[in-house]
């Protein structure tokens, strides 16, 4: 197991302070996606009703996050005591800046029919995940699927 930290100050405004218990490597894969591409690259994050965090770059959002390797008994104590995830963990709002980011606000339901193939994607097999957005967003590289 290995707990997630998330923890970043904006601008002398707020902290971003939370963690996440990631039970697999799905999270660290997340990560990792993030890292390897351009998807994060000047990105504004909505937190709350009307309170933002905006990153020029992926080194700075990557760098709000460390992963700590604990025992399957710490990451149940914690489970119990705060669920799997406390605070703010910013990985949840990857979802709508994926969908403003590639198509406005126009255009959900094209964003969500491709974040139904590319999030179990990062979840499972990161190095195709990558492969496939940046060749389909980027037209970076060649599509992982042609035969």
């Amino acid at each position: 197991m290995q707990l997630m930290k998330v923890n970043g100050n904006w601008a002398d405004e707020m902290d971003v302070q939370g963690f996440m218990v990631c039970t697999d490597d799905s999270y660290p894969n997340w990560v990792k996606f993030i890292a390897e591409t351009d998807f994060w690259e000047d990105k504004e994050v909505h937190i709350g009703t009307n309170e933002s965090v905006s990153f020029r770059t992926k080194e700075r959002w990557l760098g709000w996050f460390k992963f700590v390797p604990i025992t399957d008994a710490e990451g149940e104590i914690l489970i119990r005591l705060f669920g799997e995830e406390y605070g703010e963990t910013l990985i949840d709002r990857l979802r709508d800046s994926f969908a403003d980011d590639l198509y406005g606000q126009e255009d959900y339901g094209k964003a969500d029919q491709d974040w139904e193939h590319l999030e179990p994607l990062i979840n499972d097999n990161v190095e195709e995940a990558i492969q496939w957005y940046n060749f389909h967003y980027r037209n970076i590289g060649t599509d992982p699927y042609a035969k």
